[in-house]
């Protein structure tokens, strides 16, 4: 398991220059480590190298005096190690097939299973920790997947933050990204949608699941405003990719709690 390089450094130059989000003593900077977690490496004695391998990033605390920051973060990282991990002991079945049934095409070629999860900190002051997590998933197919969402914790309670904890209308912010779903932005030379037809239910179905008290819509806080996700697949074909929808603090404006934004005093 090792270190990120330079990770720590970076961190360190935001918190002395901006002071996490902004010019603001109130929002001092939170100092978060990334360390790659590299247990899950399957060896193959026969081929003489390692067939499989499925990183994650641990996220790691070190400023004092965040007790429950520090709780919900080791949460966190044994909940990302059991999933891994899960993909870990599926691989190895599917690695192990390949090798068998391949033979020597397998000890040429990319055995048919990879998996990563990957964290990069985007914000970390006392308003938010906001994390961008990513996943990259392939399983012999004709391309990857990948899956992205953020996480964003209150530092302060240590609580995992919902769109509807910093937003003051919900209900508008659904409105925007209908609005900007169906600009020009998404439309192709003739000025048809780029995106499956029905995109609007899928997007109706992250901002209120019925079946779930769980959230099932992606977005995360960063230095700039909210950013809210979706899948390739979810709205369109995969050719199109994912689609991440941002709007700044200032096109916001009150539409976002005054704690949440970056630069704010309050």
């Amino acid at each position: 398991m090792g270190k990120k390089s330079g990770i720590c450094t970076v961190l360190l130059a935001l918190c002395l220059t901006l002071g996490g989000c902004g010019a603001q003593e109130d929002k001092r900077c939170i100092d978060i480590e990334l360390w790659s977690n590299r247990d899950y490496s399957l060896w193959n004695q026969e081929l003489g190298q390692t067939i499989l391998e499925c990183p994650y990033d641990e996220v790691r605390l070190l400023s004092e005096g965040y007790e429950e920051l520090e709780r919900v973060l080791e949460v966190f990282n044994a909940e990302n190690a059991g999933y891994v991990g899960s993909m870990y002991e599926r691989g190895i079945e599917i690695v192990e097939e390949g090798i068998e049934k391949w033979d020597l095409l397998a000890k040429t070629q990319i055995l048919p299973f990879s998996y990563s999860r990957e964290i990069t900190v985007l914000r970390s002051d006392e308003a938010v920790i906001s994390l961008f997590m990513e996943d990259y998933a392939w399983a012999g197919g004709l391309h990857p997947n990948y899956y992205s969402r953020g996480v964003c914790f209150d530092p302060l309670s240590g609580q995992r933050l919902r769109l509807a904890d910093v937003v003051t209308d919900y209900d508008r912010i659904y409105d925007l990204v209908l609005e900007q779903l169906s600009s020009e932005e998404y439309m192709d030379q003739d000025g048809n949608s780029r995106l499956w037809q029905g995109y609007e239910e899928t997007v109706n179905q992250q901002f209120y699941p019925q079946e779930s008290a769980d959230e099932a819509i992606k977005w995360y806080l960063d230095t700039e405003g909210l950013k809210v996700l979706f899948d390739a697949y979810e709205l369109a074909p995969y050719s199109e990719g994912g689609q991440g929808l941002g709007f700044s603090y200032e096109e916001l404006g009150n539409l976002i709690k005054p704690q949440y934004i970056c630069g704010s005093e309050e």
